[in-house]
């Protein structure tokens, strides 16, 4: 994901999370070079989500040759990993047919799944979002 894409999604599902209805239309509106913004919010969701796991099972960039067989064999058997792709798979097939309101409910469900991964309260979601935010302009230049 571009540091354009990241910011959008994490704009998008703030205006979300804000119930600001002007700021989730004119954040909707895409060019047609552009994937959809449930898309691009789905992938952020996948993104944070491998993220995650990887530190959550120590696993860095660091490794040696040697030390990546190991680590992917912990992902194999991991099974929150599993569940983790199989529920980024729900999104991104619910996304498929979703329109109005379903649109607003996979971003809200999408928000949980990003504040349970960061094991965020809801008076902490927008903290979160300031995170992501700062993530992205720091590590993806």
């Amino acid at each position: 994901m571009t540091q354009e894409e990241i910011l959008a999604a994490v704009a998008y599902l703030q205006a979300v999370w804000d119930g600001d209805d002007t700021a989730v239309d004119v954040l909707s509106r895409r060019e047609d070079s552009e994937r959809d913004i449930i898309d691009v919010v789905i992938d952020l969701a996948d993104r944070f989500g491998q993220i995650y796991m990887l530190i959550r099972l120590g696993i860095g960039e660091d490794l040696a040759d040697d030390q990546k067989a190991e680590a992917f064999a912990k992902v194999d058997a991991d099974h929150a990993a599993a569940v983790t792709a199989v529920l980024i798979d729900a999104y991104r097939q619910w996304a498929k047919t979703a329109e109005g309101s379903a649109i607003r409910e996979l971003s809200l469900s999408v928000i949980g799944y990003l504040a349970m991964s960061a094991k965020a309260t809801k008076e902490e979601i927008p903290a979160l979002f300031e995170m992501l935010r700062t993530a992205a302009i720091t590590h993806n230049r």
